[in-house]
């Protein structure tokens, strides 16, 4: 084996040892080995150094029991090595958060809604917040590796240009990625909001133990996102996933996307929620809503099941095509348990072919804020990069 030839073999096990600790999470020497196919004396000459380069650190808590023994000791990345920016922008709230590199958000700044607000004004207030947090936690620009910015709009294939007038009118035809990375001169990730929640069910949730997952997104409006061999399907222009915009009732109310009975229409936060106006005012939202099923009021009980209904109808369809290992429903309706989940399951049944039907449908495991650090995922960490900034 020649010197250069020895080099890159190095090169090659210290990434594969990093991209394992990075992807799994705390894990002893001997699992290290197993999992990147080396002998422990090669893998610990490599935490070794990688631990004298800050590269990595040892958690004896994370596995059990504090040990004498190194190598028996868990091995951790090192999530302080650099940082990423997340951007969730929302109908209602736009939120930015500081997060390290397994995307746990260490600072969150909410930012007043910029649905109706010209894109360079709602960019700049988007900067100044993420400026902010940058400053108060006293972390150098240089230190950010990437931003994530999650919306719940269509995207051109590229994920560069914002497409569809209806939720940010302002925005349509902007390329509001390179906006972003002109501002800030870092690497900009733009993705589909039910996109990028599903990639963190899959990544952190419920999806965590399946390959192939169908993730529902339920708010104003319903959406989906696809994982396959844990990469997001889009499709061949990037909507896959667009359940919102099935039709379940051709004379139905006309929807923003041109069709007539769209699942949304029926199915939606804000559909659902017009259901109650009547009763409670103009005001009433879907939390609104939700509360009352909580405490017993039928109106809205049998609105949340109807639109448990009308989901569970659309995917039993949409399950007869694709067929995923799991189906997660998270958002507003999940809130509702059993009342939303029953006539969702029930009707899923029907649909379903015999066999199909047998799918697990259920809740995130995440929380509610968790469409923040699915935005912090959306940026991919490189760490061949990080290597070379300490190499």
């Amino acid at each position: 084996m020649t010197a250069g030839t020895s080099v890159n073999v190095k090169r090659s096990n210290r990434l594969s040892v990093l991209q394992t600790l990075h992807a799994r999470g705390p894990m002893r020497q001997a699992e290290i080995a197993r999992a990147c196919n080396l002998s422990t004396s090669t893998v610990s000459a490599i935490v070794s150094e990688a631990r004298a380069q800050g590269l990595v650190v040892m958690s004896d808590s994370e596995l059990g029991a504090a040990t004498s023994d190194r190598r028996g000791t868990a091995v951790a990345f090192n999530p302080e090595l650099g940082y990423v920016i997340g951007i969730d922008i929302g109908q209602t709230v736009t939120r930015v958060a500081l997060g390290d590199l397994e995307y746990r958000p260490l600072s969150v700044e909410t930012v007043r809604s910029i649905v109706n607000t010209p894109s360079d004004e709602a960019t700049q207030r988007i900067i100044s917040a993420t400026q902010r947090l940058m400053e108060n936690a006293g972390i150098d620009s240089g230190r950010i590796v990437g931003v994530g910015l999650g919306m719940p709009s269509p995207q051109d294939a590229d994920h560069r240009t914002i497409e569809g007038q209806h939720i940010f009118p302002g925005w349509t035809g902007e390329r509001i990625r390179q906006e972003f990375e002109n501002l800030l001169q870092k690497p900009v990730f733009l993705e589909n909001d039910a996109d990028a929640a599903a990639l963190a069910e899959s990544r952190w949730g419920a999806g965590r133990d399946v390959t192939s997952l169908l993730h529902v997104l339920t708010h104003a409006g319903v959406g989906a996102g696809i994982v396959l061999n844990g990469e997001i399907y889009r499709g061949a222009s990037g909507r896959a996933g667009e359940i919102g915009h099935i039709s379940i009732d051709a004379h139905g109310p006309l929807c923003y996307c041109g069709n007539r009975g769209c699942l949304q229409t029926y199915a939606g936060g804000d559909a659902v929620a017009a259901v109650l106006r009547p009763f409670h005012g103009d005001d009433t939202s879907i939390d609104d809503v939700l509360l009352a099923a909580h405490e017993g009021e039928r109106t809205a009980i049998r609105a949340v099941r109807d639109a448990g209904h009308f989901i569970g109808r659309v995917l039993g369809e949409v399950a007869n095509i694709l067929n995923p290992e799991k189906i997660v429903v998270s958002g507003c309706f999940p809130r509702a348990g059993e009342i939303f989940f029953g006539p969702l399951r029930s009707e899923f049944d029907l649909k379903a072919m015999h066999g199909i039907a047998d799918i697990q449908i259920v809740p995130s495991e995440l929380p509610d804020d968790a469409t923040i650090r699915a935005a912090l995922g959306i940026v991919p960490i490189d760490l061949e990069q990080l290597y070379e900034i300490r190499d």
